[in-house]
């Protein structure tokens, strides 16, 4: 059933979420069609979620890129607040694994250069997204040709100037990365951490660690081997990839080096999204220079892992 707000037609929902609903609608005049999500006034007397939408205006609407869902406008009813958005037909990433049980490895890697290509311009903007999982990445059609789109700015945040870090906790566990679990300072390496998860379960199906609950999950990141079933077979760049975002010590010193050497060699592989944005490599460029030592740590770790990586010192090749 329609139902008109302002210039716009509300037509079916497309989403829930634990603080709003977000409708198909189509403006009345131009017939152009956008997302809006309704955010019930009521819950915005909660400082924490009236910060979370004015972060998610800011960087919906102030910053524009490929990867990231855009901000057409925004408007409010006597008991609603209402974001105008860019629509995506293609719903989010979790239903599309869901969907497919798991995804080919050329497509998780082509899926996951999108998600580094939105992540490393908020990281430029000098923000963390904090929240990043698959249900939070919108597709623009449902299907392997889609463009990925970061949403759900609620939790992003800016890091100040004078500090980098942050302490807040926040996201959903699954994804957290370690050090947020343990409510400890953390960084933009947050956000790449999360990534892993998702492209661990964009060619798994599941996400790579598990637990009771979050004292459990954590402990199991910390002991835990990081398996991929014996029926999928990876190649070591993938491989690679897994064991410098997951495995929870080399992620810690070195992600940053490891991560911008890997996608520039992708984008190569692959030719797409990071060669065709003129500023697309964002993420530790002056680093460049020590990759012919960090590509031989990267050999010493795929012959001794092969495709398990454990937090000891020995693991099955």
């Amino acid at each position: 059933m329609s139902k008109i707000i302002g210039d716009y037609i509300l037509k079916d929902r497309i989403g829930k979420g634990s603080y709003a609903d977000v409708y198909r609608s189509t403006h009345k005049i131009t017939g152009e069609k956008y997302a809006i999500k309704v955010i019930s006034k009521d819950i915005l007397i909660e400082p924490k979620i009236q910060n979370g939408l004015e972060s998610e205006i800011q960087i919906m609407k102030e910053f524009s890129h490929v990867n990231i869902v855009k901000l057409h406008e925004y408007f409010s009813s006597e008991k609603n607040f209402y974001l105008v958005q860019e629509l995506c037909n293609g719903g989010d990433l979790n239903k599309f694994i869901r969907k497919h049980k798991r995804l080919d490895e050329n497509l998780s890697q082509s899926f996951l250069i999108q998600l580094i290509n939105g992540i490393s311009f908020l990281q430029d903007k000098n923000y963390i997204h904090r929240d990043l999982k698959p249900a939070n990445v919108l597709l623009s059609e449902f299907s392997d040709h889609a463009i990925l789109k970061l949403a759900d700015f609620g939790f992003a945040k800016e890091l100040s100037s004078i500090t980098s870090l942050t302490q807040t906790r926040c996201g959903t566990p699954l994804y957290m990365a370690p050090e947020i679990l343990e409510s400890r300072d953390y960084d933009g390496k947050a956000d790449i951490w999360s990534i892993g998860c998702i492209f661990y379960e964009m060619l798994v199906g599941t996400s790579p660690f598990k637990g009771i609950n979050e004292a459990d999950l954590l402990i199991n990141i910390k002991t835990k081997e990081l398996n991929v079933p014996k029926d999928i077979t990876l190649s070591k760049i993938s491989i690679d990839i897994l064991i410098k975002v997951c495995y929870i010590s080399f992620y810690t010193y070195m992600i940053y080096v490891l991560i911008i050497t890997h996608f520039i060699f992708l984008s190569l592989y692959q030719n797409i999204y990071l060669l065709r944005q003129s500023s697309s490599v964002y993420l530790a460029i002056g680093a460049i220079s020590c990759t012919a030592s960090i590509t031989s740590a990267s050999a010493h770790f795929i012959n001794t892992f092969g495709t398990s990586c454990s937090n000891g010192q020995q693991s099955n090749p």
